[in-house]
């Protein structure tokens, strides 16, 4: 007995009942605690709070609930820079389409592409981007005049020859970068290039 007394660290049977008591009672405290049947699991899931609650504090240089504030400010900040994100490529996708609209628009005004052939460009611009729309519009180079007049005889404004329609290296670029192939680029330039009946 006077072993287990002296492991106990106490010297009278009183002082060991009470430290064996005051050790099952806390063994019962941590194991409803952590939610465990025995206290073994229970020793195990104290453990792993503590390596948790230090990793905590080499993280934050803050321990306990200011330990938990600093990581919850953390996580809302992170929230707010993924809602920021959004709306920026909410932001950046209204300004393209303003662009691509724009470019289309003069494009139009100028001639180089019939009212009919917008809906080609308008899909060219969706699947393909800015660039790719405006590379195929700079390589139709300029048509003239949409409606015939007097001065160039009443003939229809010159229409590019299908047939002598190329790629360019950056439609090439383009087109890779898209994940479309030569073909698909080169059968759309021909197509918006197809004169249109009126």
């Amino acid at each position: 007995m006077k072993n287990i007394l002296a492991l106990l660290g106490v010297t009278t049977e009183d002082e060991g009942v009470a430290a064996i008591t005051n050790y099952n009672s806390a063994v019962a405290d941590l194991r409803a605690a952590t939610g465990t049947a025995t206290a073994g699991e229970a020793f195990k899931v104290s453990a792993l709070n503590a390596t948790v609650a230090r990793q905590l504090a080499s993280l934050t240089g803050k321990t306990g609930g200011e330990a938990v504030a600093v990581v919850t400010a953390w996580k809302a900040g992170a929230e707010e820079a993924s809602e920021a994100k959004a709306e920026l490529a909410n932001v950046r996708k209204a300004d393209a389409d303003a662009k691509a609209m724009a470019s289309l628009d003069a494009a139009c005004a100028d001639g180089r592409v019939r009212p009919a052939s917008r809906a080609h460009f308008e899909a060219l611009y969706k699947d393909f981007g800015l660039n790719a729309m405006n590379l195929a519009l700079a390589g139709l180079g300029s048509a003239g005049p949409s409606n015939p007049s007097p001065g160039n005889g009443g003939a229809p404004p010159r229409q590019p020859e299908i047939n002598n329609i190329t790629l360019t290296a950056e439609d090439k670029e383009v087109a890779r970068q898209m994940g479309h192939s030569i073909e698909q680029m080169l059968a759309f330039k021909q197509s918006a290039a197809k004169p249109v009946a009126y």
